[in-house]
């Protein structure tokens, strides 16, 4: 269950990343060229930010929970579960099941939030330069050695 609840964390953090594509719409003046260098350490500095922002939006009470986008439902795969369990008019256990997942996901941002800036802080030029490059998804970096810490 932690594993999935930081799992969780992390699939918001890099879910709210594509979103930033406005920015790639400014037009800002560069009075000189940047290198390839500058580009990924500013590339791994907005990531820093954005999951040192995701942690502390998430890090507390509702911060899944109080949010239909971010709320974890009843898991997809036992959904009859739940739809017989509200059957027998277990409703308000099932409704307290779903809470404590979410309450559980918002206590593990906390524990998630180091491992995922040690990936990034650890990222490779070549991990960098496919976010840059890649596909909207490619923002899964460092998943194997994420997958070690957790």
């Amino acid at each position: 269950m932690r594993r999935l609840l930081i799992v969780f964390a992390w699939v918001w953090i890099m879910s709210i990343l594509p979103g930033c594509d406005i920015l790639q719409q400014i037009e800002l003046p560069v009075s000189q060229t940047l290198s390839e260098t500058d580009i990924v350490n500013g590339l791994k500095e907005a990531l820093k930010v954005g999951t040192r922002n995701g942690i502390s939006f998430l890090n507390r009470e509702n911060g899944y929970f109080g949010d239909s986008l971010l709320r974890i439902p009843f898991p997809n795969d036992v959904k009859q579960v739940e739809i017989k369990l509200r059957a027998l008019g277990l409703n308000r256990q099932v409704d307290q099941f779903i809470l404590s997942m979410n309450r559980g996901a918002e206590k593990a941002v906390q524990k998630a939030g180091p491992i995922f800036l040690s990936a990034i802080t650890e990222m490779s030029f070549s991990d960098a330069r496919n976010i840059l490059n890649g596909p909207d998804n490619a923002a899964k970096i460092g998943r194997a050695s994420c997958r070690e810490r957790v």
